[in-house]
C-alpha cells in the first residue's frame, strides 16, 4: 500500500468540509482543515500539505492560494458540489489543477490525490 499523503480541505460550507474530510480519510490519507478565520494561503503555509482540495467558489480560491501551494510543493484539486464539470475544469485550467464534481467515488478521489503532477 502506498504512503498516506497530507490533504488540506478548503470548503465554503462546514458540512461539505466534514463530509469531504471523511471521504479523504476513507482513502487512507491524513486530512487537515484551516483554523477558524484563518486565510487559506496561511493554512497552506502552516500545514504544508501534499494536496489541497478547494471549492472552486471558495473566497480564497485565488492566485494567492496557487502561489502558496507552489511555495510548499502542494498540488491543487478544485471541486464543486453544485457546478457543472465543464465549469470547474475551466476554473482549474489556469493553475493546471485537477478537478471533480460530486458525487465522486473514493477510489477516483484517491487516484487524484496520489497522481503525480505533470506540468
Amino acid at each position: 500500500m502506498s504512503a498516506s499523503l497530507s490533504v488540506l480541505v478548503l470548503a465554503r460550507e462546514e458540512l461539505i468540509s466534514a463530509l469531504l474530510g471523511l471521504l479523504v480519510e476513507t482513502t487512507g490519507h491524513t486530512v487537515s482543515f484551516a483554523k477558524p478565520e484563518e486565510n487559506s494561503a496561511a493554512a497552506v503555509r502552516r500545514i504544508r500539505p501534499a494536496v489541497i482540495i478547494v471549492d472552486c467558489d471558495h473566497r480564497d480560491c485565488t492566485d494567492d492560494l496557487v502561489r502558496a501551494a507552489r511555495e510548499v510543493g502542494g498540488r491543487l484539486i478544485l471541486y464543486s458540489a453544485s457546478r457543472e464539470p465543464d465549469y470547474v475544469r475551466k476554473v482549474a485550467a489556469p493553475s493546471r489543477s485537477q478537478s471533480f464534481t460530486f458525487p465522486i467515488e473514493p477510489f477516483r478521489l484517491d487516484s487524484m490525490i496520489r497522481e503525480q503532477q505533470t506540468a
